[in-house]
């Protein structure tokens, strides 16, 4: 008990709940401690005798001490509430401020539809959340698409794209567009995209003219630009 008061005590220092914590701890390990060496060497019809005489010395204080006990209850409730809180406060900026911080966007709802997260500053996808139009598959398919059936980038055989509905939307994230959420970066940021050392804070890209983007290009990721390359 005392060693895990101690740690917890050790972790909430930063707070102030943290050192009376610390403080109980330390005093627990050292009660065990000796508790345990006076019990290996003082023989037990000693140690009983001198509990009853110490019991009786201490019999006009007992109010005083069940007092104290209750005080120490009523902290280690409030103590236990404060960790929580502490626990509760610790996962929310995890939960939402390592993962890019409580951006305004928006968000797709059980029906299909675009709902505010917080106060976006941009307008709703034009396309619904639940949009899907596969590029064909045959020559056929993507002409009728109104697509473009040729060899793309690297590939040996000839793939349908075509121009994005909701292209030069505003978008902080691909899941917002049909084809991708592109941002405008220099040659020095894909570069240092490319070596995982981007840092700028742009918040929103537009969705990309094609559904089919190649090359090496900035892309928004849940409002986070980051580098990307298709072949």
């Amino acid at each position: 008990m005392g060693g895990l008061l101690m740690i917890l005590g050790f972790i909430l220092t930063p707070f102030i709940i943290g050192i009376p914590i610390l403080i109980t701890g330390i005093l627990i390990s050292v009660y065990h401690f000796h508790k345990r060496w006076v019990e290996f060497i003082v023989p037990k019809n000693n140690r009983e005798k001198i509990s009853q005489e110490i019991k009786k010395s201490y019999l006009p204080y007992h109010p005083a001490v069940n007092s104290m006990k209750s005080v120490g209850k009523d902290m280690l409730k409030t103590s236990a509430v404060v960790f929580i809180v502490l626990v509760i406060i610790v996962v929310t900026f995890f939960t939402r401020y390592a993962q890019g911080g409580p951006e305004n966007y928006w968000a797709c709802d059980d029906n299909g539809a675009w709902i505010k997260h917080g106060n976006p500053a941009y307008p709703s996808p034009i396309l619904p959340c639940t949009y899907k139009n596969p590029l064909g598959k045959t020559r056929d398919e993507c002409l009728l698409q109104g697509g473009v059936w040729a060899k793309q980038g690297l590939e040996p055989f000839e793939t349908c794209n075509r121009r994005a509905v909701d292209r030069g939307n505003l978008c902080r994230d691909n899941g917002e567009c049909e084809g991708m959420c592109q941002t405008e970066l220099t040659k020095e940021e894909i570069n240092q995209g490319m070596r995982g050392q981007l840092n700028i804070k742009k918040k929103s890209g537009q969705c990309s003219a094609w559904v089919v983007e190649l090359g090496c290009f900035g892309m928004m990721k849940q409002g986070k630009p980051q580098v990307i390359c298709v072949d």
